[in-house]
């Protein structure tokens, strides 16, 4: 996969967060409603675009953004991105829930529903801090799921349903890490 070797920081445009929060609005159709749910949409999203940005100013093809609606039964767990026609994952936290559980993304981890990245060793994942305040984005570069470390969650509520990476546990993410 082409990809980048260090972080890189982007501003996303207002019509960005505009598109991206018709699509949160929306999704309530799924089914989906609850204000937690419509904010990890807008999140997911804003992080997409972050990443959709950042590999076109270095002139690569990408295919996505999805901005269609799925039913919680028919949930896509497909790529989110095509770069240059690898397909590319993207995992979003905000800088606010860093601040309170520390740097990590979570990946659906339940026995009724589990993220098919999960098993997908050779698959690729970009991971996204966004400041939604100020709608600035740090992508960092794509890893492979067989490169990361996964843990257990730390809210206890959590546990047997996600897992989690956590930054501060990743090889790759050590130099970053005084970075930011």
């Amino acid at each position: 996969m082409q990809h980048f070797e260090h972080p890189q920081t982007v501003l996303l445009p207002a019509h960005v967060r505009l598109k991206a929060q018709a699509y949160a609005v929306n999704y309530a159709d799924s089914g989906q409603v609850s204000p937690k749910v419509r904010g990890d949409h807008l999140t997911g999203k804003l992080g997409e675009e972050a990443v959709r940005l950042v590999y076109q100013s270095f002139g690569v093809a990408v295919d996505g953004p999805d901005y269609q609606i799925y039913s919680r039964a028919k949930k896509s767990w497909a790529a989110d991105l095509t770069v240059s026609e690898t397909a590319l994952h993207v995992k979003t936290q905000t800088t606010k829930a860093a601040l309170l559980y520390g740097l990590s993304w979570m990946f659906q981890d339940a026995a009724t529903r589990s993220d098919a990245t999960l098993t997908q060793a050779e698959d690729w994942v970009s991971f996204v801090l966004l400041d939604e305040d100020n709608l600035r984005a740090r992508v960092f570069p794509p890893q492979q799921i067989s490169n990361l470390r996964f843990a257990q969650p730390m809210l206890e509520h959590l546990r047997g349903k996600k897992q989690v990476v956590y930054a501060r546990e990743q090889r790759w993410f050590r130099q970053e890490w005084a970075a930011l």
